[in-house]
């Protein structure tokens, strides 16, 4: 199941033209309290491919969702990720002590 996890996250990435920095797996997988009816959560971080956009006055989306069953994703830019790791945020922690995936 990571693996058709980890080609879920890199068919979403290359749909939008981001590319995966980071990814892990959250959740009751993560902390192996998951059942025959527990979805996959997974976060990720990103940043654009054209790394124009970052120098245009409209700033690109920083948060992409994809809630469909079994594998819900929420990725993160990686300006919006840092950010909230430098104010202590628990859900970036959570992100970077969980079960990482290479993609």
């Amino acid at each position: 199941m990571h693996l058709k996890v980890m080609e879920s996250i890199q068919k979403q990435a290359d749909m939008e033209n981001k590319q995966v920095l980071f990814a892990s797996i959250v959740g009751s997988h993560a902390y192996g309290l998951s059942n025959s009816n527990s979805d996959f959560d997974v976060k990720w971080i990103y940043v654009e491919k054209d790394r124009r956009k970052y120098l245009s006055l409209t700033r690109p989306s920083d948060v992409l969702l994809q809630t469909c069953t079994p594998i819900e994703m929420e990725g993160w830019d990686i300006f919006k990720a840092s950010h909230l790791f430098h104010k202590s945020n628990p859900g970036m922690f959570e992100w970077l002590t969980t079960g990482t995936c290479s993609v």
